[in-house]
């Protein structure tokens, strides 16, 4: 006798659908397409992705009739995040970054490539800067993107610089993969990581690492900001008001155990 409760196969299929959408996300996918990969006839997939939709769970493109994922999946991961022990015990730290240098900061979270912003504290002031997006391809031209690199093991580098092509978002971006090396450099032996308007003219940013008890580097404060607001003394100070708070909470994840996942 098995262990395991029985499945409930019209979620099992939804959860299947999710899975096959997030993997050609960037174009979405066709609801024949859709039904050759779930092995599933036309009628019984779309009254799935119906659902979905309704939910906001999929959105459907009017133009193209192909699915996303929808907005709904962002607010339920948002929740799913928020409601890790990483948050509560890193909300103070940021926090603190905040009262420090009144400037939006950020607390993302890193998954192999992927960066997800976990907690924000927001600036009242009228300007401020967006958030630079979380896209993998864009890591080599971000503060954050270029920690996560900085901190990668060796192999998984060279694999990710041996699969993509550095693009140029600016004439500040790097696009040499042994220059982007040396940089990576740096940011380790500095504790830090700069995007000098590389992703977006008139947008700086500084990133700094965060570890979990593992020692790893697992997450980072990220602030984003105009460039007018950033001279090299302002840098020096942001980074430092930065550093010591993502420290202590490096300190603190040891001193409980917690291990990013």
């Amino acid at each position: 006798m098995s262990d395991h409760p029985p499945l409930i196969q019209s979620v099992e299929r939804a959860i299947n659908v999710l899975e096959i959408i997030a993997r050609g996300a960037e174009n979405g996918i066709s609801l024949k397409e859709l039904s050759r990969e779930l092995g599933t006839n036309p009628s019984t997939t779309h009254h799935l992705v119906a659902t979905l939709v309704r939910h906001s769970i999929l959105e459907q493109d009017p133009a193209s009739k192909r699915y996303r994922l929808g907005i709904h999946l962002i607010e339920l991961g948002n929740a799913a995040l928020n409601s890790t022990s990483l948050a509560r015990v890193a909300q103070p730290y940021l926090n603190q970054v905040f009262e420090r240098t009144g400037q939006n900061v950020s607390l993302l979270v890193f998954h192999g490539l992927l960066r997800t912003p976990l907690l924000d504290v927001r600036s009242r002031q009228i300007l401020t800067a967006n958030s630079t997006p979380l896209e993998a391809f864009t890591l080599h031209a971000t503060g954050s993107g270029k920690l996560l690199l900085a901190y990668l093991p060796e192999q998984e580098l060279k694999s990710y610089l041996n699969s993509i092509r550095l693009e140029r978002f600016t004439h500040n971006t790097i696009t040499d993969p042994a220059r982007l090396c040396e940089d990576l450099t740096h940011i380790r032996e500095q504790g830090a990581s700069y995007d000098m308007e590389e992703y977006g003219l008139g947008i700086r940013c500084i990133s700094v690492p965060v570890q979990d008890a593992s020692r790893r580097v697992v997450a980072c404060f990220d602030m984003v900001f105009p460039s007018f607001e950033a001279g090299a003394e302002t840098m020096r100070s942001l980074t430092a008001a930065m550093q010591k708070p993502a420290g202590e909470l490096s300190n603190r994840l040891r001193s409980i155990g917690l291990v990013v996942s």
